[in-house]
């Protein structure tokens, strides 16, 4: 009994760290685009920039870069 509840408490925090990683990089995530967007000025310029980034990286691939 006490290593069941010891292995369900042990696989419980597993799992929540697993969460706040997750929601870790998420807000990483948005602060980074916050930061790119205060950049450019607006989010419209910001969008339009890494659409044309992206749409360049897709042509040439990964190895040119």
């Amino acid at each position: 009994m006490f290593t069941a509840l010891l292995k369900y408490l042990i696989e419980r925090a597993e799992r929540m760290d697993t969460l706040n990683s997750r929601r870790s990089a998420r807000q990483n995530a948005k602060i980074a685009m916050d930061a790119d967007v205060q950049r450019f000025g607006s989010e419209q310029v910001f969008r339009r920039e890494r659409s044309a980034r992206a749409s360049t990286y897709d042509r040439r691939g990964p190895a040119s870069q």
